[in-house]
């Protein structure tokens, strides 16, 4: 018996000892690199931060919208919102004075949003009507689409 563990252990040393080597190879001795972190102090965690230019965005730039439609839900994305974030949003008639003819508020929820708008009546096949939507107290700009009737289908 002494034999066998002796030549148990003559093997198992030697593949130990090739082991050690290879892991010592890995091992990173190196000091940790100065991270430079970017605080504001409200002590919120975030994993990026301003990461998209336009918070609140429409899925489409153009909605056709049949002509007799009694509902027309206009549906976008209001990414980096936080939760509860209204949008406000107005529907504007694109004429010479360029009528606000609509509008509201609606809650952003899991980032979208979707605007529930009744009663849009186009005058004529030429008529667009435009809907800007923009988070509320955001003054930096707002995102748009635009309704266009859809004549070929009446």
């Amino acid at each position: 018996m002494a034999k066998s563990s002796s030549a148990v252990l003559s093997r198992v040393i030697p593949i130990s000892a090739l082991l050690l080597v290879v892991l010592f190879k890995f091992q990173n001795c190196a000091p940790a690199p100065d991270m430079v972190q970017d605080f504001d102090g409200t002590g919120e965690v975030r994993i990026i931060d301003r990461w998209a230019e336009q918070k609140v965005s429409f899925l489409t730039p153009n909605l056709i919208v049949a002509s007799d439609a009694p509902k027309v839900d206009v549906q976008g994305l209001c990414v980096g919102s936080l939760k509860g974030q209204l949008i406000n949003y107005q529907v504007i008639e694109l004429n010479e004075s360029a009528e606000i003819i609509g509008g509201g508020q609606v809650e952003c929820v899991m980032g979208g949003f979707e605007l529930p708008l009744a009663q849009i009546h186009f005058s004529s096949c030429s008529s667009r009507l435009q809907v800007r939507a923009t988070r509320d107290g955001d003054t930096s700009g707002f995102a748009e689409t635009v309704l266009v009737p859809d004549c070929a289908g009446s």
